[in-house]
């Protein structure tokens, strides 16, 4: 429809929601289905400022290659989809059997600040000049 919203999504693939809704599916069912997105660094050569001094949070990373770190991710906080009585039972989002949807760092942006809400209008403005040209 001509006046209808950009999809939120143009992902088609069900991936993770696949296990999700398969009843039939065991032990690989998941409890739960979480958005998340990549650090845009690996975290694992950040910094604290201890007493108004730099220093390497994980120092035995201080000469590793970020590229050689592990990927590490942090939920978007789109939506949470949760089955009731694991929750009920574990009492917390991230249970045993989480399975995420990976969202691409231009289509979540957490907004703290106002500088953050000027990034997401940024990616707001990509994205919709990416699908309409």
């Amino acid at each position: 429809m001509e006046n209808e919203p950009p999809s939120t999504s143009q992902k088609s693939d069900p991936g993770p929601f696949r296990s999700w809704t398969d009843e039939d599916s065991d032990a690989d069912c998941a409890d739960a289905v979480v958005p998340v997105v990549a650090f845009s660094f690996p975290i694992w050569r950040s910094f604290k400022i201890e007493e108004g001094r730099l220093a390497f949070n994980w120092p035995e990373n201080a000469l590793r290659r970020s590229q050689d770190l592990p990927k590490a991710f942090h939920d978007c906080g789109q939506f949470y989809f949760v089955r009731t009585e694991p929750f009920l039972a574990q009492r917390r989002v991230i249970m045993d059997h989480t399975v995420p949807i990976i969202v691409p760092e231009e289509e979540a942006q957490d907004i703290d600040t106002e500088d953050d809400w000027k990034i997401a209008e940024i990616k707001y403005s990509l994205l919709l000049e990416r699908r309409t040209s």
